[in-house]
This record gives C-alpha cells, sequence and structure tokens, in this order.
C-alpha cells in the first residue's frame, strides 16, 4: 500500500500535516515495534468541501486489497478546522472500527456525511464509536491535536489488538488463579482441586462486599455469580466466617441470579454477540455443574463490562494506609524490579531469613526458612514468574551504627504484572505516595538473569517505569544501585562483558535516552564492583552496608512523580469509556442509584489519577444528565400544559404521566445536590410551574358565570390535578368559593330583581341557578344548589300565581276601571315576556307558566 497513490507525498497545501503525520508515524513503528502487530498507514489530507474526495480514496484503498490494517486520515472540515479519522479494517471489504476525533469544543461539525459515503463503499460499516481526546476551544490548535489524537488511537488499537490476541488478565481472574492453576484452567477441563485451594477467605469477602456495596445492575449480578461459583468449588464446610451470608440453596440462587442478568443486560443494552454467547455458556457450565468453567465464563464477562475492577483498586489503594506511618519520615531501601526477578527472595535474604535451595517442578528455587523478622510475614517467594507481591511492604531492619536506627526495607510489586492495572495503577500512584514522604530513599535495581537473556527487553521495559517515576534520571542515576540475581557462577565474571556486548549491539535502543542512560551506569558501576547476589553464601550485613553507605535521594518529594504504565492507561481509558455509556443508558431509566455509584467511581478515580481526560468523562457524565433533566422538564411541561389548556377533558393518563416526571426528577434531586449544582433543574420545580398554571387558571375563573360550561371543564381539571398533587387542593377550594360567592351574589341579585318586577333578570338568573345545578353539582353543595333554585323558583312562580289571582278578583266585579285594565295589561305583557325569554333560553318555567297563563 505505501506506494498506492493516497500515501504519496506531494507538494500540495497540507504537506506540513501530512509530512508531520507520516515522520510521526514512522517513529511510533519503531518506538513501538512489538505493538504494531498490523499494518498501519497514514492517508493525504482529505477535505470537506471537495467533492467525493475521501470516497475516490477510500475506493483506491480497497482496489489496492491490503486485508487486515489501519488507515489514519487528516481531515479538513473548514478553514483552520481538522478532525481526525481513524479506521481500522477487518479485511479489504469490512471496517471494524471508526474513531471519529474531533479536537474542537462543542464543534458543530457531525459525521453522518463521512459516514454515508462510508457506507456505500463499506456496506457492513462498523458503527462510529466515541473514545476520549485532547480538546481544545481554538480550532487553530486542532491541526497539532489531530495528529496527536491519531497517533494516540492508533497506539491503543494496536495495543487492544494485542490484547484481543493475548487474552487480557482481570484482578478477579488473579483472585482465584494461582501459577499452578492457570494453564488448567485456560483449558477449561483440568481439575479444580489447584483452584479450590486458591479461592481464599478473603476473596469471598471481597467479592460478597463488592456486590453487597452496589445498587442493582448487571456488574453487581456477575459479582454475585463469582461469589456463588466460588463457594461451589471451595465447599460450603470450609467457610466458617460469619460477615458473609451463605445461601441455603446455592444453586437455586444461582438459577435466579443467572435469569436476572439476562434480563439487566437487555435493559442496560449491554447484548454484544460475545456477551451473550458468555452467557449461553455459563448456563450450559451450571447445568453441567462445571463450576470452574462457569466461574471462568464469568470472568470474561465482567471484563467485558467492567475492564477496570474498580473495587480491587479502591481496595489495593487502601492497603497503603498500612505502609505510610512506617516509612513516613525514614530512610527506605527501595527496591525495583520487574516480576520473578527476585525482590522478595532479596528482603528475606537482607532481613535476616536462613535461605536454602528447593527443586519445584524441576527447577531451582531459593525460598526463606527460620524467618526471624516479623514483618516478612508479609514477603513471599515463589520459584513462577507469578507476582507474590501486590502491594509496598515495609520491613525494618537495624543496620547498626550506620545510621540513626532502622532503615526500611521496601518490596514493591513488579509493573506490568500479571496482576494487572490494578495493582499497577495503585502502585504507579500509592507508592510515590507514600515514597514522597520518606526521609530518604535509596533505589536499588534488581536484575535477573533473565532480564539481560532477553536482550535487555524487559530491562528496558523496567527502565521506562522508572524513568516514569524519576523524570530527571541523569541527575539522580548516582543513587541507584544494581544487584544482579538468579546467575550461575559461569556467568557471574561475565555480566560486565555481556553487558558491553549488548551495548555495542544496540540500534534502535540508542535513540531510548533513560536506556541510554541506565546502560551506562551499569556498566561503568559493575566495572567497579559488581554483586551478583548469593542469598545462601553472601553475608547480608555486607550487602546492606553497603547499600547503606551508598548516595541516596534526599529530597523524594522532588523528585518522584506518579507512573502508570502505557497499558494500564489504556485499561483506564476503556474503563470510563464505559462508565460514560453505562451512565447515559442508566440516566435515561432513571436509575438514579446507579448513576450514582457510578459518578462516585468516576470523581474518585479521577481524584486519585488526575487526568484531563478522567475528567473530562465526568464533566461529559455532568453535562449529560444536566442536559437529560432539563429536556425532561420541557418535555413534562409541555405535554401537560397542552393536556391542561387545549384539551377539553383532562385524563387520569395525563395526570399520571406528568406524576411520572415530578417522581424521575425527585430521584434525580440526590445528584443535583451531590454532583450537579444547583443550577439544574429541581423537582420543585414541576410543581411551581403547575402552580402557576392552576393560577392561570383560577383568575380565569373569575370572568366566567356559574352556567358557563368551561367552568365545568376547569374546575374538573383543578379537582383532578388536586387529588394527584395534594399542594393544589387549596387552590381547587378558592376556585369552588369563588363559584361559590357567585352562586350566593345571583341569588341576592335575583332577590332584588323581583322588588323591582324585573322579569327579564328574574328569569335569567333563575336559569343560572339551574344550570349552575349541573355545572358546578361536582364541586360546589348540589343539594343546597338546588333547594335555593326550587326556593327561588317556586317564589317567581308564586308571584305569578299571587299577581294572577289578584286580577282575577279585580276583573270579577261589573265596572272596569281604567286601572283595571292596565293591570291586565301589565299582567298579559308579564306572562309574554315570561313565556318568550323561558322559552327562548330554557324550557324549566315553561309547564308551570303556562298552566297558571291558561288558569287565568
Amino acid at each position: 500500500m505505501e506506494d498506492s497513490t493516497p500515501f504519496e507525498n506531494s507538494s500540495n497545501p497540507d504537506l506540513n500535516i501530512d509530512t508531520v503525520l507520516s515522520n510521526r508515524l514512522e517513529e511510533l513503528k519503531q518506538k513501538f515495534s512489538e505493538r504494531f502487530t498490523i499494518s498501519i498507514y497514514a492517508l493525504k489530507a482529505v477535505h470537506n468541501n471537495v467533492p467525493d474526495e475521501l470516497k475516490e480514496r477510500l475506493m483506491q484503498i480497497r482496489e489496492k486489497g491490503n486485508g487486515q490494517c489501519m488507515i489514519l486520515i487528516p481531515y479538513n472540515v473548514e478553514g483552520v478546522h481538522w478532525t481526525g479519522i481513524l479506521l481500522k479494517f477487518k479485511t479489504e471489504k469490512q471496517i471494524e472500527l471508526i474513531q471519529f476525533l474531533d479536537p474542537v469544543e462543542n464543534s458543530k461539525f457531525h459525521p453522518e456525511k463521512i459516514l454515508n459515503q462510508l457506507a456505500t463503499i463499506y456496506p457492513n460499516t462498523a458503527c462510529l464509536r466515541w473514545r476520549p481526546i485532547k480538546k481544545h476551544s481554538d480550532p487553530r490548535q486542532s491541526k497539532n491535536l489531530t495528529i496527536e489524537n491519531l497517533l494516540k488511537a492508533a497506539e491503543e488499537v494496536q495495543f487492544t489488538n494485542v490484547q484481543n490476541k493475548t487474552g487480557m488478565s482481570h484482578s478477579y481472574d488473579r483472585t482465584f488463579d494461582d501459577s499452578n492453576a492457570s494453564s488448567s484452567l485456560n483449558e477449561e477441563d483440568g481439575s479444580n482441586s489447584t483452584l479450590t485451594t486458591s479461592v481464599t477467605i478473603e476473596n469471598l469477602k471481597n467479592l460478597y462486599n463488592d456486590f453487597h456495596s452496589m445498587p442493582h445492575c448487571s456488574e453487581r449480578s456477575i459479582i454475585n455469580l463469582l461469589y456463588l461459583f466460588s463457594l461451589k468449588l471451595i465447599g460450603r464446610v470450609i467457610v466458617s466466617d460469619n460477615s458473609i451470608l451463605i445461601p441455603d440453596q446455592i444453586e437455586t440462587e444461582i438459577a435466579e441470579q443467572l435469569t436476572y442478568l439476562k434480563e439487566r443486560l437487555k435493559i442496560e443494552e449491554l447484548q454484544s454477540i460475545e456477551m451473550r454467547d458468555l452467557v449461553k455458556t455459563c448456563l450450559i457450565n451450571v447445568k453441567d455443574e462445571n463450576w470452574q468453567v462457569a466461574l471462568i465464563t464469568m470472568r470474561k464477562l465482567f471484563n467485558q463490562i467492567s475492564p477496570l475492577n474498580m473495587q480491587e483498586l479502591f481496595r489495593l489503594i487502601e492497603k497503603f494506609d498500612d505502609a505510610s506511618h512506617l516509612i513516613k519520615e525514614k530512610d527506605i531501601i527501595l527496591f525495583l524490579g520487574e516480576t520473578g526477578s527476585g525482590k522478595s527472595t532479596t528482603i528475606h535474604f537482607l532481613a535476616g531469613s536462613q535461605m536454602k535451595h528447593e527443586k519445584v517442578n524441576g527447577l531451582d528455587h531459593i525460598i526463606p526458612i527460620n524467618v526471624r523478622n516479623p514483618y516478612l510475614k508479609k514477603i513471599t517467594t515463589s520459584s513462577f514468574t507469578q507476582s507474590e507481591t501486590r502491594y509496598i511492604t515495609p520491613v525494618p531492619v537495624n543496620v547498626g551504627g550506620h545510621t540513626d536506627g532502622d532503615i526500611i526495607l521496601c518490596d514493591t510489586p513488579g509493573f506490568e504484572n500479571n496482576y494487572g492495572a490494578e495493582v499497577d495503577i495503585a502502585n504507579g500512584i500509592c507508592i510515590i505516595r507514600v515514597v514522597k514522604e520518606c526521609k530518604s530513599v535509596k533505589p536499588v535495581v534488581i536484575i535477573s538473569n533473565k532480564s539481560i537473556g532477553d536482550r535487555c527487553h524487559s530491562m528496558k521495559k523496567l527502565v521506562q517505569v522508572i524513568v516514569g517515576l524519576i523524570p530527571g534520571i541523569q541527575d539522580n542515576i548516582k543513587t541507584i544501585s544494581y544487584i544482579f540475581t538468579k546467575f550461575p557462577d559461569s556467568q557471574k565474571k561475565a555480566i560486565h562483558t555481556y553487558l558491553n556486548d549488548i551495548k555495542e549491539k544496540l540500534n534502535e535502543e540508542m535513540s531510548n535516552i533513560g536506556f541510554m542512560i541506565f546502560l551506562k551506569d551499569m556498566l561503568q558501576k559493575a566495572r567497579k564492583s559488581i554483586r551478583v547476589l548469593d542469598p545462601i553464601n553472601d553475608q547480608p550485613e555486607e550487602v546492606l552496608n553497603e547499600l547503606v553507605e551508598s548516595p541516596t535521594i534526599s529530597y523524594p518529594n522532588e523528585v518522584f512523580q506518579y507512573f502508570i504504565t502505557e497499558k494500564s492507561k489504556a485499561i483506564v481509558q476503556e474503563q470510563i469509556r464505559k462508565i460514560l455509556l453505562s451512565v447515559m443508558s442508566a440516566t435515561k431509566r432513571y436509575e438514579c442509584p446507579f448513576v450514582q455509584y457510578k459518578l462516585d467511581q468516576l470523581k474518585r478515580l479521577n481524584n486519585l489519577l488526575e487526568f484531563d481526560y478522567i475528567e473530562q468523562i465526568y464533566n461529559d457524565c455532568i453535562r449529560y444528565i444536566s442536559q437529560h433533566i432539563s429536556e425532561e422538564y420541557q418535555n413534562g411541561t409541555s405535554k401537560f400544559n397542552y393536556c391542561l389548556i387545549n384539551q377539553t377533558i383532562l385524563r387520569i393518563d395525563d395526570i399520571e404521566q406528568y406524576r411520572t416526571y415530578v417522581d424521575h426528577a425527585k430521584l434525580t434531586d440526590i445528584l443535583r445536590s451531590n454532583y450537579l449544582g444547583k443550577e439544574v433543574i429541581h423537582s420543585s420545580a414541576f410543581i411551581q410551574y403547575l402552580n402557576q398554571q392552576i393560577d392561570i387558571i383560577v383568575k380565569s375563573l373569575h370572568e366566567k358565570d356559574i352556567d358557563d360550561l368551561s367552568t365545568k371543564n376547569s374546575l374538573d381539571k383543578i379537582k383532578l390535578v388536586a387529588i394527584y398533587f395534594p399542594d393544589i387542593d387549596s387552590k381547587y377550594k378558592n376556585a369552588c368559593q369563588i363559584f361559590s360567592n357567585k352562586h350566593e351574589f345571583i341569588v341576592k341579585s335575583f332577590n332584588k330583581s323581583m322588588l323591582q318586577k324585573n322579569i327579564a333578570d328574574i328569569i335569567r338568573y333563575i336559569i343560572k341557578l339551574n344550570d349552575a345545578c349541573t355545572i358546578l353539582e361536582n364541586h360546589l353543595d348540589r343539594e343546597y344548589m338546588t333547594r335555593k333554585y326550587e326556593e327561588i323558583k317556586i317564589y317567581f312562580l308564586q308571584y305569578l300565581h299571587e299577581l294572577v289571582e289578584k286580577l282575577s278578583h279585580r276583573l270579577s266585579q261589573e265596572n272596569y276601571e281604567n286601572e283595571i285594565i292596565e293591570s291586565l295589561e301589565e299582567c298579559t305583557r308579564i306572562f309574554d315576556t315570561t313565556i318568550n325569554i323561558a322559552t327562548l333560553q330554557s324550557n324549566i318555567l315553561t309547564k308551570d307558566i303556562n298552566q297558571i297563563y291558561e288558569d287565568f
């Protein structure tokens, strides 16, 4: 592919980014040649404003056909705004991974156009994946950031590719495995006797406490199953600790947890093909009672969900408190070396333990016997390259008159050891945290025969760690001592010659400044006096005094800095990516205890590591939750406002939906107080909004009559809301009082009109009071309203009846005077008006009035 057109350099306006990216990529390949297991190429810059430029380049790549590879593409959005695209090809026709790396904060550019072009050429295009990257608010910085982000992403994808081939270890794997068990476990068909002995009470306690401290989620269910499977392996009779609870029916509990796990994985949208296959495999193993393989399978599933065991990491960090008080403001000798180099054996020797040879699996091994120093009980040794030390372990020893008192020997685990990222991170942070508080530090590098026997590959990794711990290595190189271990007698005198021979044959290592400083210093000191340790025959006092009298780092607080290996950083990045996705998913489900749990983890991890991208993800989580709460408020109030104002009838479903919004908001209040801040909407805002809308309705009721049909609709709505929201009850009562007052006013107005004989008003008031009995029947006292209506109706009819009687009496007289005639005309007018108005507006009086009229 290197000779294809898209990868050739040319004199174009983007020569700078093309050239710099290409050169930096070559440097990266040389530096980490062992990591780059697939081919990787930098494509020439593509421009958003050039139609089909990306499509044409991709067609050329496909036609070339390079199988599995990785492509880095600088992409010019517009002007000075650059971004990056990473494509990982599974085959020449299938893209396995897409990463879009936009380094501009609050960028408005979206990758839909790019994805559409990819999809036309590669129908089976993978989904776009997010990853944390460096960002800047100034687009002018985007070109350099794009180069950095592309190279960083390429390195991590390459590393992930190596992990997928070799298998990534995990803390819970390490919790149960020992060196003998590992091979049989991987084969998944060996005896479980070795594994059973390695499942300790401490392991069970950790698992039990971990899942009990978590809210309900798939991760909790998996840890619970790990606990139950471990119980099946270790046996109930062995466990006698009262701090953990053992179910009476473990198999029943396992079945219930597996069912629950499948449901949770579906709810949490964790249903990749690999996860589903692991669950199916586990179900089969449980059915066959193959607890060992079931345990292994469940660990793999845990690793899929949580690459970094956060509980184990925090637990390890807490253990450093035990060491810190022992070495604070003390002189210490800090032993550094790869796993299996012999650090623990060396400390046993220096602290006075008697040592002897022993055959383990046909191999020579030196073990301590007659251990006198009580602090050495925590220092264990192994014949395998399996780390026995998981955290810094101080061992005070007395060195006589050479110091003012004791000196502390500090055993450390090997970085990137077989205990994984949790131990690596805990030590990279906490060892330095503890060491910074010491009075002085004497670094001692333990170099085994294997370390230089593999052309110093292991030693180069160790030097990289030490340079990370001590950035100013050149200024402090004189304080470092070297102890060579596990060299046969025939090779001891040739170590200097062998190291010098390695130095002469180095090629790419010559550019590794830190490594060359170490190698030259080692050669120089080995030329004068080389210390090859023989724990059986050497005198510990002699070696110890030699170390004590050599130069030390007098101001460790200024010299040492926190360090985490690149491998562990990649695991941390993947873990926080998964935390972000889980927080987003749980936020949509309003599983706030789970969100809080994950935010606590993220916050604690950020405080521990102080990586910019962790803080970035934490802030992204906060922004997402805040935005989600705001959108829920807008949606909830908007929908309810429509129902309240525009719908004729407010349904119970409408109220319950709004109530759900309120309940969801109440769940987030704890997040608001602990993480989100006061500017984020509180659940009370829903109630406040509801009160405001009801106030508007109540205010409008002042203008409505008691016989207005819309009055019934408004009061019905307020009454229904008050049933679900008690705070509204007082407003409902106020609204009812308004119409109670209006009703009384109509009654009084009727009486006034009767005195004035205003027939039109009288009829109108009677009709209003009649209609009010129906409209207000569910809100005012219906019996009272009906009684009042009947009273005024009878009163009016009685008035008419009396009017007719009086007139009839006068008409019975023989002489009709003008007054009688006028009274007759007035009575006729009253009846006509009454009948006309009653007939027009309502028929409630028509029958009674007609009867009186006919009698007349």
